[in-house]
């Protein structure tokens, strides 16, 4: 809501027909706005914290710097933080607070076609995947946190192209949510210009270990995803 609170329907009976695209562009057509909701991302300021955190973090990496800096911004924090690639980290979830899965690195979207697209877009979610499946395995669910960098347009000036794999990712969290909301899955969004600055908000993140799942930061804001008219 515009107030920044979560609102939850259930959905019964739903039906879905084909329709053509002359019809939708016939303006004498009269659709409420009443029925009309879009994805908002409204601004909301991470929960005050404490500079010491508890709980261990497993990073999920390529084995890019990116990895290796959150780990010390964690560390930094007070807490219990390693590293491993993806094939290592599927048996390493024992005793984990959380796993985080840093999925920014992928081809330049200049240099790829639709197949490379395609493929990347099947790598990174069969490799979120196989980590949650081992997250669901623990005798106590490890929270998983999906973080992609300029996979989500968060204004209209935007236009980060890079992200476009990435942005699968976000498909594949929501249902993974709704299928096993015990692992609490979070997808979080950095701003492709922040550098290590991204990654110090992402550790106070993962510390607050705030109830909003699609997070995104945008020139050092925090923006939630909430639906409006």
């Amino acid at each position: 809501s515009a107030g920044g609170i979560k609102v939850g329907q259930n959905l019964e009976g739903l039906t879905v027909r084909a329709t053509l695209r002359d019809v939708l562009a016939d303006n004498t057509i009269e659709v409420s706005d009443d029925c009309l909701w879009a994805t908002a991302w409204r601004e909301m300021p991470l929960p005050s914290i404490g500079r010491r955190g508890r709980g261990s973090w497993l990073v999920v990496d390529g084995g890019d710097e990116a990895g290796a800096t959150l780990v010390q911004e964690l560390k930094a924090r007070g807490m219990d933080a390693r590293r491993l690639p993806p094939r290592m980290a599927i048996g390493s979830l024992d005793n984990c607070s959380g796993v985080v899965l840093l999925a920014m690195r992928t081809a330049s979207f200049a240099d790829m076609d639709a197949e490379n697209l395609q493929t990347d877009v099947v790598d990174l979610c069969r490799r979120a995947n196989d980590i949650a499946l081992a997250a669901l395995r623990q005798s106590q669910p490890t929270r998983l946190v999906v973080v992609t960098s300029g996979a989500q347009q968060v204004d209209g000036s935007e236009n980060h192209a890079d992200g476009v794999a990435q942005a699968a990712l976000w498909g594949w969290r929501n249902s993974l949510a709704l299928e096993h909301p015990e692992l609490r899955a979070k997808a979080v969004d950095l701003d492709p210009d922040a550098g290590p600055t991204g990654l110090s908000m992402l550790a106070d993140e993962l510390i607050a270990d705030d109830e909003d799942e699609r997070i995104a930061y945008r020139h050092n804001r925090r923006v939630v995803a909430r639906l409006a008219r």
